[in-house]
C-alpha cells in the first residue's frame, strides 16, 4: 500500500524553540489525509494534544511525522519488529495488538481505540512485544519518540499529558487483568460489552450502540474463551432481551441486566425484573 505522505528525512526535524513546541505552520500533506489536523481532530481531549491552546496544538502538528490510513487487516508492526524511533496515535478505526507463539496460535493483548498510543511497550527493549493490525479502515499518526521526549522537557504540559496516557495505560491494562480474572465467561463477556461501549461513548458514541471490527473468533481469543462459547452466550444475552446483535452493530438493550451479570448478581437482576412484572 503506497504511503499517504513521506516522513522527513533523517535529522530533517525542526528545531524546537524554548517551549518545546515548533512554531510555524505544518508541513503539506497528500490531499487524501490534508483535512486531519490536530486542532480540529475530535480525539484532540484525548491524545496527546488535550490541554494544550490552539496555538499550541497548531506547533504540536509538527510532531507528527505522518498519518497513515490502514485498510482493514494491515499491519502497522510486526512482533519482535525494531521500535524505529516511532510512536502512534489512534486518530480512527480500531485496532487490534496481538502475540503470537511459537505453535502459532494468536493471542490479542489489546484492543486501542481513537486517542490511544501505540508503541509504548518498545520505549524499553526497542522492540514490539505485539504486532497491531486494522480491524477496519483506520487511520494513524506517527511520532518520532526521540523528538516527542524531547520537546516534554522544555514544555511542562506536554511532559504531563504524557505521564497521564501512560498511567491511564496502566491502568487499563489492570481492569483488562481483573476482567480475565473473573470466573465465569458470562461476566467477562458482560463486562467486555459494558467496556467497549463506555470507551466509544467517550469518543462520541451514544455508550449504547456500538461496531466492533473484530470476528466473533477475535473477541473468544481476547477474553481467553473458545469461538462457540462466545456465539453461545451473544445467542443467550439476545434472549435476555439485554443485547441486539445485526452483523458487526452491537447494541445494549438492557445495561442494567448486562452490570448484573458482569458482578455474577444474577439473582439482584431476576429479582428486579420479578417487580417491575408486577
Amino acid at each position: 500500500m503506497p504511503s499517504y505522505c513521506c516522513p522527513p528525512p533523517p535529522n530533517a526535524h525542526p528545531r524546537l524553540p524554548s517551549n518545546g513546541i515548533p512554531s510555524g505552520s505544518a508541513p503539506a500533506r497528500d490531499n487524501t489525509l490534508s483535512t486531519i489536523s490536530c486542532a480540529s481532530c475530535r480525539m484532540r481531549d484525548l491524545c496527546l494534544p488535550a490541554g494544550l491552546s490552539d496555538s499550541e496544538c497548531a506547533g504540536f502538528e509538527r510532531l507528527v511525522v505522518r498519518r497513515r490510513l490502514l485498510l482493514r487487516g494491515e499491519i502497522l508492526h510486526q512482533m519482535n519488529e525494531p521500535m524505529q524511533d516511532k510512536l502512534y496515535a489512534v486518530h480512527s478505526g480500531q485496532i487490534k495488538c496481538y502475540q503470537v507463539s511459537y505453535a502459532g496460535e494468536q493471542r490479542i493483548t489489546a484492543l486501542p481505540f481513537g486517542g490511544e498510543i501505540l508503541g509504548c511497550d518498545a520505549i524499553g527493549s526497542m522492540v514490539h512485544a505485539t504486532s497491531a493490525q486494522a480491524n477496519c479502515p483506520s487511520i494513524i499518526c506517527e511520532f518520532n519518540y526521540s523528538q516527542l521526549v524531547a520537546a516534554a522537557r522544555n514544555f511542562t504540559p506536554l511532559a504531563r499529558r504524557m505521564e497521564l496516557l501512560l498511567s491511564k495505560a496502566l491502568a487499563h491494562q489492570q481492569s483488562v487483568n481483573l476482567m480475565l480474572s473473573l470466573p465465569r465467561a458470562e461476566q467477562k463477556l458482560a463486562t467486555f460489552l459494558l467496556q467497549t461501549a463506555w470507551a466509544c461513548a467517550l469518543r462520541g458514541g451514544d455508550g449504547i450502540t456500538f461496531e466492533l471490527g473484530l470476528s466473533r473468533r477475535d473477541i473468544a481469543d481476547y477474553l481467553g474463551l473458545t469461538d462457540a462459547t462466545i456465539a453461545r452466550l451473544l445467542q443467550r444475552f439476545i434472549r435476555y432481551g439485554c443485547l441486539a446483535v445485526f452483523r458487526r452493530r452491537f447494541t445494549l438493550l438492557d445495561a442494567i441486566r448486562l452490570r448484573d451479570i458482569a458482578r455474577g448478581d444474577y439473582h439482584t437482576g431476576e429479582a428486579r425484573r420479578a417487580q417491575q412484572a408486577l
